[in-house]
């Protein structure tokens, strides 16, 4: 069958899947919120200008997407994100159809806001009076939309209320050709097991005693010698603790490898467990035995 429709010069209409209408029509409210967002802020010394007229401007915003994009080229620019397109049975849509699909979609809502503004600032006796008739419309409207809905999660034509009145269906534009690429999917894969790796292998490196031991390998090959007791017996009055931070410390202790100094507390408490101390800045240890006490005068 498909193949004499196109024989005689007839496209082939593939009706599109649920989800992807339902994409296409968040895509499109999505888009007229970020360009509206866009103006205000473009336009901030008239921001409550704006604000006052929201409604308005989203109905202006509405107006020149639906041109730009229906009334061109018979889909919206979610539909086209998706490869989809309106169709009416029909080669081209015919403008009276585009102009009712205008009015309920987008020319009605506006209508329905202002009115609603209008009765909000009307007297009490008018708003009294058309009260209970717009609340009739309201559930008759509300009603309709969730029936429509229902019937397209059943046979997936029609997202929408103003599709049905104006006829127009959602389908798939043209054939892409189903070619599966898996550059992606392999850069993926890759990442993944890269990452999988690193989370695995990164608690077990110390980085620091790793940098501990590149900064002494230098150290020997600039000649720098290792500091001896003697030139740690004195030390600065603003020296800190290596191990709490306490500023001058208390009972200053030192190791010997370096210039880092101890709390005699700090220090016992290290090496209690293991009869030795490994310093906290180039990671050598040094047996309880050797560690000697130190002065709080400038070297």
């Amino acid at each position: 069958m498909e193949a004499a429709w196109e024989e005689q010069g007839w496209a082939v209409v593939r009706p599109a899947l649920r989800v992807l209408q339902l994409d296409a029509s968040r895509l499109d409210r999505l888009l007229v919120d970020m360009l509206q967002r866009q103006l205000v802020q473009s336009v901030s010394p008239l921001e409550w200008l704006l604000e006052a007229r929201k409604h308005d401007v989203s109905f202006v915003l509405s107006t020149l997407l639906y041109v730009l994009t229906v009334a061109r080229t018979g889909a919206t620019y979610g539909q086209r994100l998706l490869n989809l397109r309106y169709h009416s049975g029909q080669m081209n849509i015919a403008r009276t159809t585009i102009l009712i699909h205008y009015g309920c979609t987008v020319l009605l809502p506006w209508c329905w806001r202002r009115g609603t503004e209008v009765l909000a600032d009307a007297p009490e006796a008018a708003r009294v009076r058309y009260a209970s008739v717009v609340r009739r419309l309201e559930k008759v409207l509300v009603v309709a939309t969730y029936a429509n809905h229902l019937v397209f999660l059943c046979n997936g034509q029609f997202l929408s209320l103003a599709d049905r009145v104006s006829g127009l269906e959602t389908v798939f534009d043209k054939e892409l050709p189903r070619r599966i690429t898996y550059d992606i999917l392999s850069r993926e894969l890759l990442w993944h097991g890269f990452s999988e790796f690193a989370v695995f292998v990164l608690p077990h490196v110390n980085i620091k005693r790793w940098w501990a031991a590149i900064r002494h390998f230098f150290g020997r090959a600039r000649g720098n010698q290792r500091p001896t007791f003697d030139q740690h017996l004195a030390i600065a009055p603003n020296a800190k603790c290596a191990e709490c931070g306490a500023a001058p410390p208390w009972t200053p202790y030192t190791a010997g490898c370096c210039d880092e100094v101890y709390c005699y507390y700090c220090v016992s408490a290290l090496a209690h467990a293991s009869g030795q101390v490994e310093c906290k800045s180039c990671f050598s240890t040094t047996p309880r035995t050797l560690l000697r006490p130190c002065r709080t005068t400038p070297l």
